[in-house]
């Protein structure tokens, strides 16, 4: 019996207030092709609090990739109508028949610091699989 444990965020919004198109004056403005507008910021001078921390991946020098925090969910867009839109990663838990894991990858971002939520109206999180439970947690 093959298990697999599926996850996949189809579109995640991230809505945050007062949200400006500028950039703090000596700030970077974009990582890749993304736009980082104020409060977001890839240096610690850069942005509001931590909650509104990018981080630049740069392993890739021809393509910078930005991601939310300190997590490994990429930003794919900021946009001015104070939403970010984020990959839609997937997590994938797959086990033969005798219980061997096969393939395992996770997509996981900490909230504990930050200043958004999940949009009701703009997600879709699924769940698929046998004995399959998926979850967003608020950890105290």
């Amino acid at each position: 019996m093959l298990l697999l444990y599926f996850i996949h965020l189809i579109l995640v919004t991230i809505t945050a207030k007062n949200l400006t198109s500028q950039t703090l004056l000596g700030c970077r403005t974009n990582c890749g092709s993304v736009s980082i507008p104020y409060p977001f910021g890839i240096r610690e001078d850069c942005y509001l609090d931590v909650g509104f921390s990018i981080t630049c991946d740069e392993h890739d020098l021809s393509n910078p990739l930005p991601f939310l925090g300190t997590g490994n969910i990429e930003v794919l867009n900021i946009h001015h109508d104070a939403q970010v839109l984020i990959n839609g990663r997937y997590a994938v838990d797959c086990y033969n028949s005798g219980g061997k894991r096969l393939e395992n990858i996770n997509a996981w971002t900490d909230l504990s610091e930050s200043p958004f939520w999940f949009s009701a109206t703009h997600n879709i999180f699924t769940a698929i699989g046998c004995d399959t439970i998926a979850f967003f947690s608020k950890i105290s």
